[in-house]
């Protein structure tokens, strides 16, 4: 509810009064959870190999901090090849410590789609702004 000029909401877990605000990323003490899952891709009936895939951030939004969360933050990226029942163990790449810059986060030979195609998810819990702004993958054809 907007209360006083702000947003409030209560704790359904306990007795809290809350505030909703850009510079809030964590919900009393838990982290919130940045979740981005795509589209299958695929290129049915054919199974596709992924040679790279690419994820466009707004990078370097790391802060000074003697807490690495906040001044290396991650985002951890996995896949499913059946249509999101089953996830790979997803890995780690840096966001980017503050001012620094890179063009993208890539993921190289990250094998074979299953019929039902790729679906790939990005998640990101450090206390960070964190802003997707796009994906890409490479594909080659097989028979297999």
């Amino acid at each position: 509810m907007k209360a006083f000029g702000r947003w409030l909401y209560g704790d359904t877990a306990g007795t809290g009064l809350l505030e909703v605000s850009e510079s809030a990323f964590g919900e009393d003490g838990d982290p919130l959870r940045f979740r981005a899952e795509s589209l299958p891709a695929q290129g049915f009936p054919a199974r596709l190999a992924i040679p790279r895939a690419d994820f466009d951030f707004a990078l370097g939004v790391g802060g000074l901090s003697a807490d690495p969360t906040i001044s290396d933050p991650r985002v951890l990226i996995s896949w499913s090849d059946d249509g999101g029942r089953t996830w790979s163990n997803p890995l780690s790449r840096p966001l980017g410590r503050q001012g620094e810059s890179r063009t993208r986060i890539n993921l190289l030979r990250t094998g074979m789609t299953g019929p039902q195609g790729r679906i790939w998810r990005v998640d990101v819990s450090d206390p960070v702004y964190c802003a997707l702004l796009g994906g890409a993958m490479a594909v080659e054809a097989r028979t297999e």
